[in-house]
């Protein structure tokens, strides 16, 4: 919420587990005039508008990139030391140097 500028709208695009719980503070929503959405589905039509949206606006994701040889590192990273940010794998190098990539 934090991040989310005043009459913004906040976008929880995942679930936690099922029968997970969510805690959030309705002051700055309330303060902030910021609106909550969810979605556990986008169309593709949504995803390239995203896209867009964040490419105009220069958004960019925070992410730790391992290789596929890397692999066991980034599972370790993610169940034991908490990541911040997100985790993410290359497997396209590792595809093309394998010939599994079209």
């Amino acid at each position: 919420m934090d991040l989310c500028k005043s009459e913004g709208t906040f976008v929880e695009l995942a679930l936690p587990p099922e029968g997970g719980k969510v805690s959030l503070s309705v002051f700055p929503m309330v303060l902030r005039h910021i609106n909550f959405v969810g979605s556990i589905v986008g169309s593709i039509k949504e995803c390239k508008e995203t896209l867009q949206f964040c490419a105009k606006h220069d958004i960019n994701a925070i992410c730790e990139e391992f290789s596929f040889e890397d692999f066991p590192k980034a599972v370790n990273r993610i169940e034991k030391e908490k990541p911040i940010f997100r985790c993410v794998v290359n497997c396209v190098d590792y595809a093309k140097k394998h010939n599994l990539h079209k």
